[in-house]
């Protein structure tokens, strides 16, 4: 495939700035382990936000219309606590 070099160029000034406003994020900063979100590299802002599977129905009867992040898994380290899951919340 043939990409024009403008093109490139202009996609990676994109995923450069869209790193900094990570690195500036103040919502992205996390006070209990004092550590801000870290931009290692540009191109890792095209991976950001894939999800693999949401689980939802269509009506919101079950879930209320309220959709809450409790655990996840980033390159294979856990986030959030096991008493995330209880049993009122499943």
């Amino acid at each position: 495939n043939f990409v024009a070099i403008s093109m490139y160029v202009s996609l990676e000034m994109v995923y450069l700035w869209q790193a900094y406003f990570i690195t500036q994020d103040l919502e992205m900063y996390d006070p209990e382990s004092d550590s801000p979100a870290e931009a290692h590299t540009s191109g890792m802002c095209a991976d950001v936000g894939q999800v693999k599977y949401v689980l939802s129905d269509k009506t919101g009867t079950l879930t209320k219309n309220v959709m809450k992040l409790r655990r996840c898994t980033v390159a294979g380290m856990l986030y959030g606590s096991p008493a995330a899951l209880t049993q009122d919340s499943v």
